[in-house]
């Protein structure tokens, strides 16, 4: 643990097509530590933030500051549209959310899951179409995710 390429080579990229390890605390010199097959900016990571946190509080959004905000929600990865289809809170605490999202692109078969610890994000792109499906990612960027968050990232 540490090297953030190694995980993620070796924990999510088996399951996914598309993938990468963020900082989105501001606090890094990069928002990127670790990408494979993809390019998601500090912009993007920060919409994505949206969903958990709103920047200024203490605390991650609950349930109900989600679900209130949720309609504008408009998570974009590399450039393509996404929907989010749910968001759950996991760990210890419900300290972590997991968050599953399906392409706009009519017809795709491309679906992102995404989780973040105290200040690191990871992300998957799986494509049924190419032989990645969502559920084994979630698995491998929820234990990833778990396994920074006890490191203290």
């Amino acid at each position: 643990m540490g090297d953030c390429a190694a995980d993620l080579e070796k924990s999510v990229m088996p399951a996914s097509l598309e993938g990468g390890i963020y900082d989105f605390s501001g606090t890094q010199a990069t928002h990127c530590y670790a990408e494979s097959g993809i390019s998601i900016t500090k912009e993007e990571i920060a919409t994505l933030t949206k969903g958990f946190w709103d920047g200024a509080s203490t605390g991650w959004t609950t349930d109900a500051e989600y679900h209130d905000t949720a309609g504008a929600f408009a998570p974009v990865i590399a450039g393509e549209k996404f929907i989010c289809l749910s968001r759950t809170a996991f760990g210890d605490g419900d300290s972590m959310h997991v968050f599953r999202m399906k392409s706009k692109t009519k017809g795709s078969k491309r679906f992102c899951t995404f989780s973040h610890a105290d200040y690191t994000m990871v992300i998957s792109i799986t494509d049924e179409e190419k032989g990645f499906a969502q559920g084994p990612a979630q698995i491998a960027v929820q234990a990833l995710t778990e396994a920074y968050k006890e490191a203290g990232y």
